[in-house]
């Protein structure tokens, strides 16, 4: 199965799964063996930032224009810097990734460790949230 969801023309979400069960009543689909694409990483030309992930399931939301990242997810920004998590959602309004489950985020100076994050898409702003721990040097 395969989702694009745009902006003013451009693509700004882009979700593929092996297995959708949808729930026409609920406009909801439920997904598994998800690829997803942000921003910039799905095409969007105007967007600085871009952001593209696997993880086990996912939570389409229809009406509410939401996706939701769940178990396992991997996730790589446009400049290189990683991401592990064990749940996130999109909120396509606000141009933003966002979780309250504790996240890692590896770049070239170090890890980074916090109880959730938001990241801002179309401004490329990330934040760690609940607490950080720095470890510079580790990879």
């Amino acid at each position: 199965m395969s989702y694009v969801l745009s902006r003013a023309g451009e693509v700004a979400l882009v979700v593929e799964a092996k297995r959708a069960d949808v729930s026409p009543h609920t406009g909801r689909i439920e997904l598994a063996g998800v690829r997803a694409r942000v921003g910039a990483a799905a095409g969007a030309r105007e967007e600085l930032g871009g952001f593209e992930l696997t993880c086990a399931r996912g939570v389409l939301d229809l009406d509410a224009r939401e996706f939701t990242a769940l178990g396992a997810i991997d996730g790589r920004m446009r400049d290189g810097r990683t991401l592990r998590t064990e749940r996130l959602r999109y909120r396509h309004d606000r141009g933003a990734l966002s979780s309250d489950a504790p996240v890692v985020l590896r770049d070239d100076t170090g890890e980074y460790e916090g109880g959730g994050f938001q990241y801002w898409v179309r401004t490329d702003r990330f934040r760690l949230t609940g607490g950080a721990r720095i470890s510079q040097g580790a990879q």
